[in-house]
Parts: structure tokens; C-alpha cells; sequence
């Protein structure tokens, strides 16, 4: 879930170019993109500490997404506030790969399966390194990028008491005036989440026995 951030124009139209390249997957799941759509647009002021949070809007409704047939999508978004020549836009974009989702209930049952695939080999035991994201070798320097799905949206709504994790990943990226130890807070939760994905529902912190 990657965010881009524009200047919104306040005479006509402001266009955001969207792309994105294929992953990095590992040696038995590529990391294909199957879908790139817009998931959230927001127009905001913003200061050294970050977005004004009383000039936060959601304008999703208002942007049109045009396919440019290159595997891009243009974000149309229309003028902003007159009144305003420091008003900005952050597009996010859901970008649906062709990766096992880490927080699916059926991830083990995956694993499982794939490991199953090597029983007729005689070997005396099999371990399975870094199950998880696919690789990001760039080490996402703009911090803009959220791994995420429907199951880890659920997950990390109910270690939050319900935040949104779409909406958090703009304070995380940008930052918000005056919300400086809430941001914190979300990044810590987000980043323990990351590392801890046992805890989802219906899972157990063993690895399942495979006959």
C-alpha cells in the first residue's frame, strides 16, 4: 500500500502518475503484481510537524482513476481550496500481489503444503526461512509503503481498538501537528505486528506438524 504525495492545484486539475514495479518474491513465490487500484486520496495543509490535522479531508469520492494501459494509473484529483497555496494530496494506492498473505487463516495450511512437496526426498528434517512479506531490497527509503491486507487491516484494528490502518499509515508516513506520541504509538503497533503475526486469530505460536 504505497502513498504518493502531490501539490493540489487550486486552478484546475492535479494528476498523480501511479506505477508500480514487480516485487521481489523468493525462491518458491514470485511476487507478481494482479492489481493496482485506489484505496484512499487525502488534501491536507501541511507544516514542519506535519499534516494540520483540522484541514484533513478524505476526497476519495471526488477522483476519478484512469488506466493508462502500461500497468500505471492516473489519479485525477480535482482543484482544491482557493484560498490555499500550501494544500497537498496523498494518494494511496492498494497494490494486490501474487504472494501468500501472511495473515490469512489458510497461511499454514500454505506453508504446510509447500513443505509437503519435498516428502519424498530422504532428508531428516526441513526448516522453511523468512516466510513473510516479499522482500523490499530498497528498504523503502521514503517510509511511504505499508504491507497490508484485509486479514492484517482486522488484526491491527483489533490490537488498536479498532483504528484504521489506511488512515494510520498517513499519520505514520507524514506525521500529524500535535499527534506526535500518537504516531509513535501506531508505528510501534505496526511494527510489533510485523514481527509477531502469530497472533491472529485462530492461529498458535507452534509451527503445525506435518505428516
Amino acid at each position: 500500500m504505497p502513498a504518493n504525495e502531490a501539490d493540489l492545484r487550486t486552478d484546475g486539475e492535479c494528476l498523480v502518475q501511479i506505477g508500480y514495479s514487480v516485487g521481489h518474491g523468493d525462491a518458491i513465490c514470485g511476487a507478481g503484481v494482479n492489481t493496482v487500484a485506489l484505496e484512499r486520496v487525502y488534501a491536507y495543509e501541511r507544516t514542519g510537524p506535519g499534516i494540520e490535522p483540522d484541514t484533513l479531508q478524505d476526497v476519495t469520492a471526488n477522483c476519478t482513476v484512469r488506466d493508462t494501459g502500461t500497468g500505471k494509473r492516473s489519479v485525477v484529483i480535482p482543484a482544491g481550496d482557493a484560498g490555499s497555496k500550501e494544500r497537498k494530496t496523498c494518494v494511496i494506492m492498494r497494490v494486490t500481489f501474487n504472494y501468500p498473505a501472511v495473515f490469512s487463516p489458510a497461511i499454514l495450511q500454505f506453508e504446510a503444503d509447500t513443505v509437503r512437496q519435498y516428502a519424498d526426498l530422504p532428508l531428516a528434517g526441513l526448516m522453511k526461512d523468512e516466510a513473510g512479506f516479499p522482500a523490499t531490497h530498497d528498504g523503502n527509503p521514503l517510509k511511504n509503503g505499508f504491507w497490508t491486507s484485509t486479514w492484517r487491516e482486522a488484526d491491527y484494528a483489533r490490537r488498536t481498538g479498532g483504528r484504521d490502518l489506511v488512515r494510520d499509515s498517513l499519520l505514520m508516513c507524514l506525521g500529524e501537528a500535535g499527534r506526535e506520541a500518537e504516531r509513535q504509538a501506531a508505528i510501534n503497533q505496526y511494527m510489533e505486528q510485523s514481527c509477531d503475526w502469530s497472533c491472529r486469530p485462530g492461529s498458535t505460536k507452534t509451527n503445525p506438524e506435518i505428516a
